[in-house]
C-alpha cells in the first residue's frame, strides 16, 4: 500500500475498534427511554477502529468464511489458500461491533492481535493487545462451533493479567487527547486504527502482525510545511514531513528512538518500511 493515512470513519482502526472489559461498568441509564435510546445508538452507530489492507480483501487467494452462533455473535476469517491455517479472524457483537481481531497459523500454534471495548456510545475507549497459544484446528470447525470456541478464546484474555492496555480518552466534546501513552498536542488532531503491519499472508509459518497505529495530523496545514508522526503500539515510528497538504518524505525510528532511515520517496509503503526498521540497530550514521 502506498503511503496513505486513510480517514477512517471512527467504528482500531487491525486498525486505530469498550474494552472496558479490563475493568470498568457503565453507568446506567436513569430512564427507560433513555435506556432504548442507547440501544438504537448503539445499532447505528460504531467507531471504525480497524484499516483493512486490500490484501485481504476478496483477491483469489484468499477464501472468506462466516459463521454466526445462537447468541448472534459473527466470526469472520479470512484464510490463504495458498498457506495452510494462515488467518485473519475477526469477532463481531449481535450490534456490529468488532471484539477482536487476531491473525495466527497453525505452524505456529499461536493467535495475536488485540481485542476491543466501546461505551454505550459506541466508541472504543480500550484496546489491549493479546496472544495466546491455540490450537487454531478450531478455526474448520463448523455450525457455530468455532465462534463459541473464538468467544471463550477472547473471554480468557479478558481475564488475563497479562493484557497490554491502550486506553483511549477523549474530552468533554468527545474528541481523541491521548491513545494509549500518546498524547495529541495542541494544534494536532489523534487518530488511531488497527492495521497489518508488515509482511502479512507471505508464509505458513507466520500468521502476520498487527499494530495499533496512533497518528498524530496537524489541523491546519494550508500553505506551510509541518510534520505528522505515525506510531505502532505507543512507539513512535515515523516522521511524516508534509507540505500543503501533501505527503513529501519520511523519517523512520527504532524501538529504541533513533533514527534509522529517510525516505523521498513520496509512493513509500510507510506501514511495511517501519515494520524492518523498528527492529535495526543504533548506529552512527543514517542510510537514505
Amino acid at each position: 500500500m502506498k503511503y496513505r493515512i486513510i480517514a477512517i470513519p471512527f467504528i482500531l482502526a487491525l486498525l486505530m475498534a469498550g474494552f472496558s472489559g479490563c475493568g470498568t461498568k457503565e453507568a446506567k441509564p436513569e430512564t427507560e427511554a433513555e435506556e432504548a435510546g442507547e440501544q438504537q445508538e448503539e445499532a447505528v452507530y460504531t467507531e471504525s477502529v480497524v484499516c483493512d489492507d486490500e490484501a485481504s480483501q476478496g483477491e483469489m487467494a484468499f477464501t472468506e468464511v462466516v459463521q454466526e452462533d445462537a447468541d448472534g455473535y459473527r466470526l469472520q476469517i479470512i484464510r490463504h489458500n495458498s498457506f495452510a491455517f494462515t488467518n485473519l479472524c475477526k469477532l463481531f457483537s449481535p450490534a456490529g461491533r468488532m471484539l477482536l481481531i487476531a491473525s495466527g497459523c497453525q505452524e505456529c500454534g499461536s493467535l495475536g492481535g488485540y481485542w476491543i471495548d466501546y461505551d454505550s456510545r459506541g466508541r472504543a475507549v480500550k484496546v489491549c493487545s493479546t496472544e495466546t497459544c491455540y490450537d487454531l484446528e478450531f478455526l474448520n470447525e463448523k455450525g457455530g462451533e468455532a465462534v463459541r470456541q473464538i468467544r471463550r478464546l477472547l473471554s480468557d484474555s479478558k481475564r488475563a493479567e497479562s493484557e497490554v492496555r491502550y486506553d483511549i480518552v477523549r474530552d468533554s466534546t468527545g474528541t481523541v487527547v491521548r491513545i494509549g501513552n500518546v498524547s495529541v498536542p495542541f494544534g494536532y488532531k489523534g487518530r488511531f486504527y488497527v492495521k497489518e503491519w508488515g509482511p502479512f499472508w507471505e508464509s505458513d509459518l507466520s500468521g502476520g502482525k498487527l499494530a495499533l497505529f496512533a497518528v498524530l495530523e496537524k489541523e491546519e496545514t494550508a500553505g506551510i510545511s509541518y510534520v505528522n508522526y505515525l506510531y505502532a503500539d505507543n512507539h513512535l515510528v515515523a516522521e511524516l514531513a508534509c507540505w500543503n497538504g501533501t505527503f513529501i518524505k519520511a523519517r523512520t525510528y527504532n524501538r529504541f528512538g533513533s533514527m534509522v532511515k529517510q525516505y523521498d520517496d513520496r509512493d513509500v509503503d510507510i506501514h511495511y518500511v517501519t515494520f524492518f526498521d523498528f527492529d535495526e540497530e543504533p548506529k552512527w550514521y543514517v542510510d537514505k
